[in-house]
């Protein structure tokens, strides 16, 4: 697969891209975005692993490992593409999707029923012209270090043999002030259109 980024002429942002997947964003041009080398458990026994992951970070100090810091300042998140196996097709779904929000804690609308932990604010389905389908969500999470704010997009190929997701969390007081460039982000996701 191929990852690259590029600069888009003087508009402000530059694009993190999967031209084998025609997955496409824009993030803004003093953001950084550094891919992701798989070992271990994540490769198959050829040494390929099929997924690709690109992190994100919008902070002054740039790096892979800014996300899931457990205080986010500045938001950070990841692109991602993965090859769903046979037992995760058999029961992908949109709660599958949901739940990948929290690393497969639970769906966030179970959750948020039963604590107060967990907040929903806002939740859309979503199917383009290619037949990918799935959701975006935007969760509140309460942690030690006070609220993180999580905002997913995860998407499914027509054939449901992949997962596509864009994730980006900070803090919920950094969310609220990088809301605008974190949705700049999501709006211009495109997968699978020319």
């Amino acid at each position: 697969m191929v990852a690259a980024l590029g600069a888009s002429c003087g508009s402000g942002y530059e694009y993190v891209e999967n031209r084998d997947e025609r997955l496409f964003l824009k993030i803004p041009e003093t953001w950084e975005s550094f891919p992701v080398e798989l070992t271990g458990d994540a490769r198959t026994e050829s040494g390929e692993s099929g997924q690709w992951i690109e992190f994100i970070d919008g902070g002054p100090e740039p790096s892979p490992g800014n996300f899931g810091h457990p205080d986010p300042a500045h938001p950070a998140g990841f692109a991602e593409i993965k090859p769903l196996d046979a037992d995760d097709r058999d029961i992908v779904n949109f709660e599958f999707l949901r739940a990948a929000a929290l690393d497969d804690q639970g769906d966030p609308f179970e959750l948020a029923e039963t604590s107060d932990d967990v907040t929903v604010s806002y939740y859309e389905e979503i199917t383009n012209a290619d037949g990918f389908r799935g959701s975006r969500m935007i969760l509140a999470v309460q942690s030690e270090n006070g609220p993180l704010t999580i905002d997913q997009l995860a998407m499914l190929d027509p054939a449901t043999t992949q997962m596509y997701r864009l994730v980006m969390q900070c803090s919920s007081a950094c969310y609220s002030q990088n809301e605008g460039q974190i949705d700049g982000i999501f709006s211009s996701w495109t997968l699978g259109e020319n």
